[in-house]
């Protein structure tokens, strides 16, 4: 918990062992809830078919600057970023480049986006973007 010093409750977050859980709940100063996030959003760039590449763009619907993109899940329903792969990214866009490799069967690619909020805490959102060709990596 985070509280003003009116003793008014900021925000709420929880850990376990060290690890956040990815909810996070703030509030203003007036106490009403704060909700004006942005939004995840992909696209994707398909040059299967010429090149056997994949790509896709990660970013918030807003284009904040303030946000970090990684490959891979939360581990038990907690944020673990020594267990995620940072994307590559512009100052306002995370981006994969998937290529055709032999042997590998995938259905999804699942990307972990962190937003710095208003209030200097990280808003953490899951994406689990659907591969229309199962050989990608």
């Amino acid at each position: 918990m985070q509280y003003y010093k009116n003793g008014g409750v900021k925000a709420r977050l929880s850990y376990t062992d060290g690890k956040r859980h990815p909810s996070l709940e703030e509030f203003l100063m007036s106490g009403e809830k704060v909700t004006d996030y942005p939004a995840l959003r992909y696209r994707v760039n398909d040059r299967y078919a010429e090149r056997g590449l994949y790509k896709i763009f990660v970013e918030f619907d807003n284009m904040a600057e303030n946000g970090k993109f990684y490959r891979g899940d939360y581990i038990n329903g907690l944020v673990d970023l020594d267990s995620l792969n940072p994307m590559l990214q512009t100052v306002t866009t995370g981006y994969l480049d998937l290529q055709k490799r032999p042997g590998h069967k995938a259905d999804s690619v699942v990307v972990i986006a962190s937003y710095l909020t208003q209030f200097g805490n990280r808003l953490y959102y899951r994406l689990a973007i659907p591969l229309p060709y199962k050989d990608l990596n």
